[in-house]
C-alpha cells in the first residue's frame, strides 16, 4: 500500500527585504490608504482558493507562518480534498530572516485547461453515481453501497503504474489506496455522507472514518479487494478502533481526530469479537427495496442471502447457486422461487428477479 507523501523544499534563495511580493500581492502599510480594505481569508481557505485556481505562486506573509504550519495546511488539503486531483504534492518556497515563509510555490500534475475538462468527467460521475441512492437507503446502506462500487469497478495499481488521485483512478481503472480512499470521500459527499480520509505511516497506508448514524467507523475498500474479480470481502467494513487494531492496523490517525469506539456493526457473539458483520459477505450485493441480495460461501457454494446493513445476522437465506461458479444467475431463480422463506414480499421477490434478469442481459 502507498501514500503519496508530499514535501516542501526551501526555494533557492532567502527573501530579506518585507516589501518584496508576488504579482497581486497586498500593499504595504500606508500605501494607497485610500483604497477599500481587503477582507483577509483564513489560510487553509486562501489556498485552497489559489490552489483551485491553479496559482503558480501564493503570498503567505500575511498569516506570518512557519514552514511546519504551511506543511500541516498543504498536507490536510491534499488528503480531504480530492478535487484537488490536479496538485502535485510538492512545494518550493521562500522565507525571511525569521524563518517565516513569504511565498509558495505549487506544482501542477495537468493545465487549467485539462483540469476543467477532467473536473467535467468526475462531475458526471459523481452525478451518476448518486443516482444509484435510494430514498429509503440509511447511512449504513450508502456506505456499502461506495464500498461495493469501488472495490466492483477498480483495481489495486500493478507496481511501477501507480495512481493517487482520484482522476486517475477513475480515467485508468486502477490506483492505490490513497486513490481509493480520495474517492470514497468523493462520492460520500454526493451522497451525503461524511467521510474523511485516515492514514497511518508505520503501515504506509489510507483508508476512511465514515460516519453513520451519528458515530464514524472504518472503511478500507483496499484491504477487502481480493486477486479474484468480484470476490472481494467486507472484512473490514464499519470497524471500530479495536477491530482494526484487531487485524494488524497500527499508527492511524485522521485530521479531524475521529474516535471510533461503537460496536454496532460488529459481531457479538460472545467467541468472535471486533469482527465485521459482512464479514462473510462475498462480491456485489444489490439492493432490493429496504434490503440487500449477496453471496455467502457455504460448503463450496454460493447461498443468496436477504439481509439489511444494520442487521446482516438475521439473514433470509433464499437459494444456492446451481452450478456452482460462486455468482448469481438465472439459475437461481427457480430455487428461490420454490424454497424463498415467506418473510420475503411478493415485491422484493419480484425486484430480484427483475434486478437478476437485467444483470444477465448486460
Amino acid at each position: 500500500m502507498k501514500i503519496a507523501r508530499w514535501m516542501l523544499k526551501p526555494f533557492v534563495f532567502l527573501i530579506i527585504s518585507s516589501f518584496f511580493f508576488c504579482i497581486g500581492g497586498i500593499f504595504p502599510s500606508g500605501q494607497d490608504s485610500d483604497m477599500p480594505p481587503v477582507v483577509q481569508l483564513n489560510p487553509r481557505e486562501s489556498i485552497l482558493q489559489d490552489l483551485e485556481a491553479h496559482a503558480s505562486c501564493i503570498d503567505t506573509r500575511a498569516w506570518q507562518l512557519t514552514a511546519e504550519e504551511i506543511m500541516d495546511i498543504f498536507q490536510e488539503l491534499i488528503e480531504t480534498r480530492p478535487g484537488l486531483f490536479f496538485v502535485f504534492p510538492k512545494l518550493s518556497y521562500a522565507y525571511e530572516e525569521n524563518g517565516l515563509v513569504t511565498e509558495i510555490y505549487p506544482q501542477y500534475r495537468i493545465d487549467p485547461e485539462e483540469t476543467e475538462a477532467a473536473r467535467y468527467h468526475l462531475l458526471e460521475y459523481t452525478k451518476n453515481f448518486a443516482n444509484a441512492v435510494y430514498p429509503r437507503m440509511s447511512d449504513g446502506d450508502k456506505a456499502l453501497l461506495i464500498h461495493d462500487h469501488l472495490a466492483d469497478q477498480y483495481r489495486y495499481s500493478p507496481p511501477g503504474e501507480e495512481n493517487y488521485d482520484t482522476y486517475s483512478l477513475w480515467a485508468e481503472g486502477h490506483g492505490v489506496c490513497q486513490a481509493f480512499s480520495l474517492m470514497y470521500i468523493l462520492l460520500g459527499e454526493a451522497i451525503g455522507l461524511e467521510v474523511d480520509l485516515v492514514t497511518s505511516d508505520s503501515m504506509d497506508h489510507a483508508w476512511n472514518h465514515v460516519k453513520v448514524d451519528g458515530n464514524f467507523y472504518h472503511v478500507d475498500v483496499t484491504r477487502d479487494l481480493s486477486n479474484e474479480s468480484k470476490h472481494y470481502s467486507h472484512d473490514r467494513f464499519l470497524l471500530c478502533d479495536i477491530g482494526m487494531k484487531n487485524k494488524g492496523y497500527t499508527d492511524f490517525s485522521c485530521h479531524a481526530r475521529h474516535i471510533c469506539n461503537v460496536h454496532t456493526y460488529e459481531v457479538k457473539d460472545g467467541q468472535t469479537e471486533h469482527e465485521s458483520l459482512m464479514r462473510d459477505v462475498v462480491g456485489e450485493s444489490v439492493y432490493i427495496g429496504s434490503s440487500w441480495l449477496s453471496n455467502i460461501p457455504q460448503q463450496g457454494l454460493a447461498i443468496l442471502v436477504l439481509f439489511e446493513v444494520c442487521s446482516p445476522e438475521n439473514r433470509l437465506t433464499s437459494g444456492a447457486d446451481l452450478d456452482g461458479n460462486g455468482m448469481l444467475s438465472l439459475a437461481d431463480l427457480i430455487l428461490l422461487q420454490a424454497h424463498c422463506h415467506t418473510e420475503v414480499s411478493y415485491f422484493m421477490l419480484s425486484s430480484l428477479i427483475n434486478a437478476l434478469l437485467e444483470k444477465a442481459l448486460q
